[in-house]
Parts: C-alpha cells; structure tokens; sequence
C-alpha cells in the first residue's frame, strides 16, 4: 500500500511514519509538500491513500484540497489540529474529504484508518447490505 501524505511539518510527518511503519511495516509512505501540489509537481500515480494535514501556515490549505479533490478519486483522509475547531474540517468534508483525523494523532486512530483503506473497496461489508 502506498500512503502519500501531504504536510509541510517534517516533524509530524516523522511522528505519523514512524507509527505507520511500526505497525505496518509493509506500508510505503511518503512526504508531499502543498506547494507541490499547487504547482502540478506532484504525481499520485500507484498510490491508495492521501493525509492532508489542512493545518498548512504558508498556503490556503482548503483551496488546496480542493484543486487535488477536483484531479483525483483517490480517497483523502484530513487532519486538523483538535484545538482549532471543526469549521474547517466540515468546509474539506463538504469538498469531498472522505475522512478526518485530529492532531496531535493518535497512533491506533492512524493505523486504523489506514487499515480500512488498504481494504479493497469491494471487500468492505455495508451496514444494512
């Protein structure tokens, strides 16, 4: 599975890899910095899962989101910081985010929703179906 996570912060980037790879060693992850993808320089070719981490501080995070929501299906789990507020977390779900995460993460919240991702869809038991 590979998992592409968009954040500027190097560190919370190391923090989430090193949970990631302790409890799923087989899992590819890589860092995306926003400008990246404002610029058209980042290709999701191969990958399964997005991280966005809306708490950007040098670019409009959500006008972000929301150009890489337009240019792929592939499905975009958000982050944002518990102390914030959840406007901008329903402004990227009503955008199409598919889920969210809080910061600081949670290491079991992570890797379980990286786990139910890795899933094929096709798999995936529907409540009621």
């Amino acid at each position: 599975m590979k998992v592409q996570f968009v954040e500027e912060n190097p560190q919370i980037f190391d923090e989430a890899r090193s949970m990631i790879i302790q409890h799923l060693g087989k899992v590819s992850i890589s860092r995306v910095s926003p400008k990246d993808i404002v610029n058209c320089k980042q290709s999701f070719l191969d990958t399964n899962l997005i991280l966005f981490d809306l708490d950007c501080q040098n670019v409009n995070s959500l006008e972000i989101f929301d150009s890489l929501r337009d240019r792929t299906r592939i499905p975009i789990v958000v982050l944002d910081d518990v102390r914030t507020g959840a406007n901008r977390l329903i402004k990227a779900l009503h955008l199409g985010a598919d889920n969210y995460l809080f910061k600081p993460l949670s290491g079991s919240h992570l890797i379980s929703t990286i786990i139910s991702y890795s899933k094929d869809p096709l798999d995936r038991k529907t409540v009621g179906g």
